[in-house]
């Protein structure tokens, strides 16, 4: 650059300068957008998780209604045995 002369010098100065500026904006760009995803995927993650306990809660409780649904109907079966036995001694 010291060969040319201080027009160009100067005009070369302020392409660089210019430069310069616009990576610095461009990587703050950067900076802030990853941040952005990273706090994204923190917080899919916490809701993949929630998600993953609602399902594990929702399979519990549907073997315990399953589990429930048999001993109600036990206890159908019952309340007709007792109901056969009355008729028999009836008769």
């Amino acid at each position: 650059m010291r060969d040319l002369p201080q027009s160009e010098r100067n005009v070369v100065e302020e392409w660089v300068a210019n430069v310069c500026d616009q990576h610095q904006e461009v990587y703050s760009l950067a900076a802030n957008q990853q941040k952005l995803l990273t706090g994204s995927v923190e917080q899919r993650e916490g809701v993949r998780n929630k998600i993953e306990q609602v399902y594990v809660w929702l399979q519990n409780k549907e073997k315990e209604l399953a589990k429930l649904h048999r001993l109600n109907l036990t206890h159908q079966d019952v309340e007709k045995q007792v109901e056969r036995s009355k008729v028999r001694e009836i008769l």
